[in-house]
């Protein structure tokens, strides 16, 4: 377990980050922009200061790496939440399976596709998938995926994204907390987050 937490970090962290320095968001550095795309991100969280456009992949078990627009976020520590929202070019939607994202695919399958590059780039084969739903972001029709995987010590890990496609790319949030407090308490401000996307 402990070989596939640290892929799920590979995952969900930007590279060395640990070293990299931190803005707060207050409400003049609240907007999020990458190209044709807007959000809101929520006062008081930390903002990972340098621009990050990498994004760790695992194809036939190797470590790449591809090219992406990403904001990586964390309130009080990158082990009790974290917010990583990611633009894919539609080439590069889902670099581990070497698949692309195309703009026919139903939310549904979309969201099984994410839930398999989840799985290959964590190492987490056995993570449970909660709930599937399509859900309308952006005015873009997506997905909603609720997972969760138990750490070593039983302590349960929630994962919570959405994800949508347009003809600029594959735009996808992730929020990971543990299920005790911490991803109940902030699931409301990642909720405003998505609900701001244009």
């Amino acid at each position: 377990m402990k070989f596939s937490y640290v892929f799920l970090l590979i995952y969900l962290l930007p590279c060395a980050c640990a070293n990299e320095p931190w803005i707060q968001i207050k409400e003049n550095n609240q907007d999020l922009r990458f190209d044709h795309f807007t959000a809101k991100l929520p006062p008081g969280w930390m903002r990972l200061a340098k621009k990050t456009e990498i994004y760790w992949a695992r194809p036939a078990g190797d470590i790449t790496s591809t090219k992406v627009n990403r904001a990586f976020l964390s309130r009080d520590g990158l082990n009790l939440e974290e917010i990583d929202i990611i633009r894919f070019e539609l080439k590069d939607a889902f670099p581990s399976l070497n698949k692309q994202a195309d703009l026919s695919l139903l939310p549904s399958e979309l969201a099984e596709l994410f839930i398999a590059e989840t799985k290959t780039v964590s190492g987490l084969e056995n993570i449970q998938v909660i709930e599937n739903l399509p859900m309308r972001i952006a005015n873009h029709d997506g997905f909603m995926v609720h997972m969760r995987y138990k750490i070593s010590k039983g302590l349960p890990i929630e994962i919570l994204a959405y994800g949508f496609t347009n003809k600029y790319g594959f735009y996808v949030f992730t929020f990971k907390a543990p299920g005790l407090h911490f991803f109940p308490t902030f699931l409301p401000e990642v909720n405003q987050i998505v609900n701001s996307a244009r």
